[in-house]
C-alpha cells in the first residue's frame, strides 16, 4: 500500500530546486497532465509553501485553469454518460421490423404450400439458395460476436488485473519512492548489500509487471477493434438478410414443387411468410444490441475511473493552493491532510444502461398450408 509518509516527503522534497516552482506547475496543467503527474505538482506547491512566494499571481492563474481541467472532465463524462442511454441502436431494431411489416401487408403474391407426393409421404420444404447463403453467413457472424464479445470482457479483466498490480508496485518519481522508505527502513534489519539486493529484485519486479500491463493493454485494444468490425459486419448482414426475405417473398421466388407433386396455390402466404422473416431478425438485431451495449458499459467504465482518478488529483491540487495562499503555521500538516482526504468523486460515476423493453412481434395467423420461408 502506497502510505501517506510517501506523498507527504514527494511535497516537501520533489522540486524544491525549481526557480519559479509556481510556473512550473501552470505549465504542467497546461500540458493537460493525468493523475500521475500528481507527485509533480504536489512537489511544486511544497516550494511554493517554503518560499511563501505567489510569483506575480500565477496561483490565480493555476486556480483558474484547474476549474477549467474539471470542467473538462465533467464534460467528458457527461458526453459518455449520454451515449450509454443512446436507444437509437434499439430504435433501429424496431424501424427495421416495422419497414418490413409494412412492406409485407402490400404484398399479394402467391406462394406454394407444403404438398404430398402421390405415396401420401409430405415433401420437404427448402429455403431459397441466397437466402440460405445469408442465413448461414448470418449464424456465423452471431456466432462471432458473441465469441469476440467473451474473450474481450476477459481480455479487459486480464489487462485491469496486470496493470492494478504495476501501479501498486510503482512510484510517480524518485521523491515518491524514497518517502516510502519512511514506512520499512526500521523494520528491515539486513545487511546494506542486503539492502540494495532488495532494490535489484524490486526494480526487476516492476518491469516485469510493466512489460505485463503493456502486453495485456495491447491485447486488449486489438480486441476491442476486432469485436467492433464484427458487431459492424453482424449489423449490415442482418439488414441485408431482411431486405433478401423481403424481395424474396415479394418476387414469389420461393422453392418449386418436385415435378411427381401435385401444387396447389395458397394465396397471401407471402405477407405472413414476410412478417415471420421480420420478428425473426427483430429478435437477433435486439439480443445484439444487448450484447453491445454491455461491451460499451465495460470500456467506458475504464475511462470512467480514469476521470475520477483525474479529478480527485485535481481536487487535492485546489487544496493545497488553498493551504498555500491561507499561509498559516501549520502548513505542512495541511498539506499533508489534503492528499489524504477523500475527495467526492460521486458525479463521475457511470450509471450501468438498462435495455429498453424488448418490443412484441406477432406475425399473425398461419395461413392454411402456409410455411414461411427460413
Amino acid at each position: 500500500m502506497k502510505m501517506a509518509c510517501r506523498s507527504v516527503i514527494a511535497v516537501l522534497v520533489a522540486t524544491m530546486a525549481s526557480a519559479s516552482p509556481s510556473k512550473q506547475l501552470l505549465q504542467l496543467l497546461q500540458q493537460q497532465p493525468g493523475p500521475s503527474t500528481l507527485a509533480e505538482v504536489a512537489g511544486a506547491l511544497g516550494s511554493l509553501a517554503l518560499e511563501a512566494k505567489d510569483d506575480d499571481g500565477t496561483i490565480v492563474k493555476i486556480r483558474a485553469l484547474i476549474e477549467s481541467l474539471q470542467t473538462a472532465v465533467k464534460a467528458q463524462h457527461n458526453e459518455a454518460a449520454q451515449a450509454l442511454t443512446n436507444t437509437s441502436t434499439y430504435e433501429a431494431c424496431s424501424s427495421a421490423k416495422d419497414q418490413a411489416f409494412v412492406q409485407a401487408s402490400s404484398l399479394t403474391t402467391t406462394t406454394a404450400p407444403p404438398t404430398t407426393t402421390s405415396t401420401g409421404a409430405p415433401t420437404t420444404t427448402t429455403i431459397h439458395a441466397d437466402l440460405a447463403t445469408c442465413k448461414a453467413e448470418e449464424a456465423e457472424l452471431i456466432r462471432k460476436n458473441q465469441t469476440c464479445h467473451n474473450e474481450l470482457a476477459a481480455s479487459f479483466s486480464a489487462k485491469q488485473a496486470t496493470c492494478e498490480l504495476y501501479e501498486e508496485f510503482n512510484f510517480a518519481d524518485a521523491g515518491a519512492a524514497r518517502g516510502a522508505r519512511c514506512a520499512d527502513k526500521a523494520t528491515f534489519s539486513g545487511t546494506y548489500e542486503e539492502y540494495l539486493e532488495r532494490d535489484i529484485l524490486t526494480l526487476s519486479t516492476l518491469k516485469a509487471r510493466g512489460k505485463n500491463c503493456t502486453d495485456t493493454s495491447a491485447v486488449y485494444g486489438l480486441k476491442s477493434t476486432e469485436c467492433s468490425a464484427v458487431a459492424k459486419a453482424l449489423s449490415d448482414k442482418l439488414q441485408e438478410c431482411l431486405e433478401l426475405e423481403v424481395h424474396l417473398a415479394a418476387s414469389n421466388a420461393l422453392p418449386e414443387p418436385a415435378p411427381s407433386q401435385a401444387a396447389p396455390v395458397q394465396v397471401n402466404c407471402g405477407p405472413w411468410a414476410a412478417k415471420v422473416a421480420a420478428c425473426s431478425n427483430y429478435d437477433t438485431c435486439y439480443t445484439t444490441k444487448v450484447a453491445m451495449q454491455e461491451s460499451a458499459y465495460t470500456s467506458a467504465q475504464q475511462l470512467a475511473t480514469s476521470r475520477q482518478a483525474e479529478s480527485t488529483a485535481l481536487q487535492r491540487i485546489a487544496c493545497l493552493l488553498d493551504v498555500l495562499e491561507a499561509g498559516t503555521a501549520d502548513q505542512s500538516d495541511k498539506l499533508a491532510a489534503c492528499l489524504a482526504a477523500a475527495h467526492d468523486i460521486s458525479g463521475l460515476a457511470l450509471v450501468k444502461p438498462t435495455a429498453p423493453a424488448k418490443a412484441t412481434c406477432e406475425p399473425g395467423v398461419q395461413p392454411a398450408g402456409c410455411t414461411a420461408a427460413r
